[in-house]
């Protein structure tokens, strides 16, 4: 039987990050994370979803910060909330944590 499209999501987000997918997250006490992921340092939730508001802004931007050759950090603030979230590709996100490890093991 073929995965749900959800989990297979969920493999490729674990495979991309250099994780785990957690096949009882939520519901197993043993496990490290109650996260859909098992990644070192990090909770990881994937949602899978068909709409999605905000997407066709967040493509309008990244057609944008391709044409200047960077990535794009796409930040929202929902109007009288105190925190502001941000948004990038999984590809960049996992690219950005490799150079950063990658710098890291650098000689002083």
């Amino acid at each position: 039987m073929a995965d749900k499209t959800w989990k297979a999501v969920e493999r490729r987000v674990a495979q991309v990050l250099g994780g785990r997918r957690n096949p009882t997250s939520g519901a197993a006490e043993f496990l490290p994370t109650h996260g859909d992921v098992q990644l070192d340092g990090f909770y990881v939730e994937v949602k899978h979803r068909g709409q999605i508001p905000f997407y066709s802004d967040f493509k309008k931007s990244q057609a944008h910060a391709a044409k200047e050759g960077k990535p794009l950090l796409f930040i929202l603030h929902k109007k009288q909330a105190t925190e502001f979230l941000c948004f990038m590709t999984l590809r960049e996100y996992a690219d950005l944590v490799r150079d950063a490890q990658a710098f890291r093991k650098l000689p002083p």
